[in-house]
């Protein structure tokens, strides 16, 4: 079709606008945003104390304790990583971020 022959519908582009009362965008952005924030502070406090239990109950040497320590906050780390590739490949954003908050929870 050439340019000068291609006609605009007016009808289907506004069919296709996105509902405005479909939710997510910033409507959903403080609790994102403070999910993150809560995550991070419990598991800085959990890598902590991670420490600590590893030398007093479990009899781990310092050294080796802080070497679990910084194995454990790598993986936690990287868990990102492998909850945006699942994400991308076979569900929505806000089903995983539903599914993570459920699993820290309980956690």
């Amino acid at each position: 079709m050439r340019p000068e022959n291609a006609q605009f519908d007016v009808e289907f582009a506004h069919s296709k606008r996105p509902d405005r009362r479909r939710g997510g965008g910033w409507v959903t952005l403080p609790f994102i945003a403070g999910n993150i924030v809560l995550m991070g502070i419990a598991v800085g406090g959990a890598n902590s104390n991670l420490i600590v239990y590893l030398i007093q109950k479990v009899g781990v040497k310092s050294i080796d304790a802080a070497q679990i320590s910084n194995i454990v906050n790598g993986c936690m780390n990287l868990t990102p990583v492998a909850g945006a590739i699942i994400a991308d490949s076979y569900f929505g954003c806000f089903a995983i971020v539903e599914v993570a908050s459920f699993i820290a929870f309980l956690i």
